[in-house]
């Protein structure tokens, strides 16, 4: 009859100093076919033996013929799904792991991130990292986000995963991205100051559009008195010419300043764009998405799963990452590049201003999306972008954050 049961028993090294006889020669365990003709393993409790516990991380490779099968000594201890917080710069989930791999053998893969439906790349690709190693998802169409991921392991041998969720920002267009903590505090904090330096660009600019115009026919008045004066009457010439000095400097730097920030504004709005962008990701990711980890032993042969996150967690009831109030157009819009001053009223008025022109009014309303405009018999039609940007075929409006003329 053929043998239906096999001792498992450790074989010492050639350079043992262990009590061969006493310590190798117990059975830790056995493998056995059942009455149901299936393979069964079964530790031996009656043995202690401390190095035989490394064998729970081994792999049985079953071989017969051309096919080859691994049976794992123990199952993954299997955890909750985490749900995702972004209101803490750094998320800590404990790993424990009773009989683990030697360090060196010890890794962590970041299987998926559920419940999101935004592109996720990995880095490394095979999105596993080892001790002291780190790695990244990157998550959002336009890469808006990012979860660094890292195995640490305390002064007490604790593993644990750690998350840092990031986002990338360049201060400047030739600065290089710096990663910022995925707060709802820093977001928020990013997207006020945005808005600012938006309100005092669009400031100077009123400022210098407002003053401008008198300062030029000052100029010109000036100038065309001078061309009536003898250029040899210097005593006459002299005060015009002084009024002259002091105002063309004045006007030239308002000048710059409504051609700068003409420039500049449109890339101040792509840059508030950008970070709305990440605040609504945030929203996404923020309470609803679950990270699914796995601690893994590996091995030159093949890997042990050690720890799995699988189980579904019920979505809790989670604040929004960060709120948005519902937009209106209501409010002021400057048109580029032509400066004129959209202010729209609640009840569908609105008054048409240019520097230097007379103001016209018009009527404005909603349709969908999109904002139609009237003026003296001419009709726009404007596409709205975000809370602030309203585009139509050949012009951009954009909304004036807090400021008055």
């Amino acid at each position: 009859e053929t043998t239906r049961r096999w001792h498992v028993l450790l074989a010492p090294k050639s350079d043992a100093t262990v009590n061969v006889a006493s310590d190798f020669k117990k059975p830790i365990a056995h493998l056995f076919i059942d009455d149901n003709l299936r393979l069964r393993f079964q530790w031996r409790t009656d043995t202690s033996f401390a190095k035989a516990r490394q064998l729970a991380n081994a792999l049985l490779y079953l071989t017969y013929a051309e096919e080859t099968h691994r049976i794992a000594f123990r199952k993954p201890l299997r955890t909750d799904q985490w749900l995702l917080s972004l209101t803490q710069k750094e998320i800590v989930i404990p790993l424990a792991c009773e009989t683990r791999p030697p360090d060196e053998k010890l890794a962590l893969e970041f299987a998926s991130v559920q419940d999101i439906d935004v592109p996720v790349q990995f880095e490394p690709v095979s999105r596993r990292v080892h001790l002291s190693e780190r790695g990244t998802a990157i998550i959002g169409e336009n890469q808006e986000a990012e979860l660094q991921f890292e195995l640490k392991q305390d002064d007490e041998q604790q593993l644990s995963a750690v998350i840092r969720p990031r986002y990338p920002w360049k201060l400047s267009a030739r600065s290089k991205a710096r990663r910022y903590e995925l707060t709802d505090k820093q977001v928020k904090s990013q997207i006020n100051a945005l808005q600012r330096n938006i309100e005092k660009g669009w400031e100077t600019y009123f400022i210098a559009s407002r003053d401008l115009p008198g300062m030029l026919d000052r100029i010109s008045k000036l100038q065309a008195t001078l061309k009536g004066i003898d250029p040899r009457n210097q005593k006459a010439r002299s005060p015009h010419l002084k009024q002259l000095q002091l105002l063309t400097p004045k006007a030239q730097k308002h000048i710059a300043t409504i051609e700068r920030q003409t420039e500049q504004m449109p890339e101040s709005y792509a840059a508030l764009r950008k970070a709305l962008g990440i605040a609504k990701l945030g929203n996404v990711l923020h309470g609803s998405s679950r990270l699914e980890l796995r601690l893994i032993g590996e091995a030159d042969s093949g890997e042990v799963e050690l720890v799995r996150m699988t189980s579904d967690i019920p979505e809790g009831d989670v604040a929004p990452f960060i709120e948005f109030a519902d937009s209106s157009p209501v409010g002021r819009w400057i048109r580029i590049p032509t400066a004129a001053v959209y202010s729209l009223a609640a009840g569908g008025d609105f008054r048409y201003e240019l520097p230097g022109v007379r103001p016209i009014d018009g009527t404005w309303q909603k349709q969908g999306d999109a904002v139609a405009f009237e003026l003296k018999g001419r009709r726009e039609r404007f596409e709205a972008h975000e809370d602030f940007e309203l585009k139509s075929g050949t012009s951009t409006l954009y909304r004036v954050f807090g400021v008055n003329k």
